[in-house]
C-alpha cells in the first residue's frame, strides 16, 4: 500500500461525521443546530451530555486509530505528522458533507494519545475539565490548551517534524475557533450550561429573578388600584365642598 493510499485513507476516516450521524438518529440535522458543528460542545447543548461523550469519544477513536496504524506502518516521523495532520483535517473538512465538520480537538486529543502518551495527556484532559469548570467557556479551553503540543516537542522531547505539526494544527484549530474568538472578544460567548439528558437545567429551574417578577406585577397593579380610588375619593370630596360653597339663588 502507498503513501499517498495511507494519506488518503486516514483523510476518509477522519471524514466520518459521527456527530452528524448521531444527531441524525434523533432527527435533528447538527449542522443547522446552534453552531452548526458536528463535534462534541455542539451536540452537547442540542441533546445533551451522554451523546456529546459518545461523540467524543468516537472522534478521538478517529485520531487514535489512524496513529496506531502509522506507528506500525511508516517509519519516518514525517510521514507520520502527515497522517496525523489528514486525520483531523478529514474531521475539520469533511468530504461527506461537502467541508464542514467538526473544530479538530477531539481527534487532535485521540492523536496526541500515541504522539504524547496517555499519562501526560490524562493530566491535559484534567486540567482542561478545570479550566472550563472555571471559565465555562469550552472555546476558550481549546485555545490555552492547545499550545501543549508544539510546546511539548520543543522542551519536553525535542521532535521538528511533530513540532511543524503542532504548529500547523494551532494554526487550524484558531482558524477553526475564529467566531468564538471574536464572540470572546465581544463578551458574547455561549457559557457551557449543565445539561441532564436532552434537557437543559439552566433552563428548566426558574431563577429567583423570574419568581419574583410576577409578585412585583401584583404588587404594582394593586398600588395603582389604590391611587386610582384615591383619586376618585378626592376628586369627589372636592366637588361636594365646591357645590356647598355655592350661594342658593333666590326665588323672584
Amino acid at each position: 500500500m502507498s503513501f499517498i493510499a495511507y494519506l488518503f485513507s486516514a483523510y476518509l476516516f477522519g471524514s466520518i461525521p459521527w456527530g452528524y450521524l448521531i444527531a441524525k438518529l434523533h432527527g435533528i440535522n447538527i449542522v443547522k443546530k446552534g453552531s452548526g458543528n458536528i463535534g462534541a460542545t455542539n451536540i452537547y447543548r442540542t441533546l445533551g451530555f451522554s451523546y456529546a461523550l459518545v461523540v467524543f469519544l468516537l472522534d478521538v477513536l478517529k485520531g487514535l486509530l489512524v496513529m496506531l496504524v502509522a506507528k506500525f506502518s511508516v517509519n519516518s516521523h514525517y510521514e507520520i505528522a502527515m497522517l496525523a495532520l489528514a486525520v483531523i483535517l478529514g474531521h475539520t473538512f469533511s468530504i461527506f458533507l461537502r467541508g464542514k465538520g467538526g473544530k479538530g480537538i477531539a481527534t487532535t486529543f485521540g492523536v496526541l494519545l500515541i504522539l504524547i502518551g496517555w499519562k501526560v495527556m490524562g493530566v491535559v484532559l484534567l486540567a482542561a475539565i478545570c479550566l472550563m469548570l472555571i471559565t465555562r467557556y469550552m472555546s476558550l479551553t481549546n485555545l490555552i490548551l492547545i499550545w501543549i503540543f508544539p510546546s511539548f516537542f520543543v522542551f519536553v522531547n525535542p521532535d521538528f517534524a511533530y513540532f511543524a505539526l503542532g504548529v500547523g494544527v494551532v494554526l487550524l484549530i484558531y482558524w477553526e475557533h475564529r467566531d468564538n474568538i471574536e464572540r470572546l472578544k465581544e463578551g458574547r460567548e455561549l457559557e457551557l450550561a449543565v445539561k441532564v439528558g436532552i434537557k437543559s437545567v439552566k433552563k428548566t429551574t426558574p431563577s429567583i429573578a423570574n419568581v419574583a417578577a410576577p409578585m412585583r406585577a401584583n404588587k404594582k397593579s394593586v398600588a395603582s388600584k389604590k391611587k386610582v380610588i384615591q383619586k376618585k375619593q378626592t376628586s369627589k370630596a372636592k366637588s361636594e365642598v365646591v357645590a356647598k360653597k355655592r350661594p342658593l339663588k333666590k326665588r323672584s
